[in-house]
């Protein structure tokens, strides 16, 4: 009788070990399927952030351009305007 409680012990382990490890697996692979989403999340975030920098940079070096045109622009026409004023 005591071995026959000794073995359905046995079975019971081994099914709780089994249950455990299928368990263990199945949450190994949810994590790593929410782990693959993360990295292609960061990804796409890294690729955001270079793509605005990029484009902020091209905007920044197209109003200083601008900024110089005018710039240029004024300097070209308090000198016109002083040339007329001498005359």
């Amino acid at each position: 009788m005591s071995l026959s409680l000794l073995n359905r012990f046995e079975g019971y382990c081994y099914l709780s070990l089994e249950r455990r490890h299928s368990y263990s697996a199945q949450q190994m692979e949810r994590e790593q399927k929410a782990l693959a989403f993360l990295q292609e999340q960061r990804d796409h975030l890294i690729e955001a952030r270079d793509r605005e920098r990029r484009e902020s940079k091209w905007l920044r070096e197209k109003i200083e351009g601008i900024i110089r045109r005018f710039e240029i622009t004024e300097r070209f026409r308090t000198r016109s305007r002083a040339n007329t004023h001498t005359v």
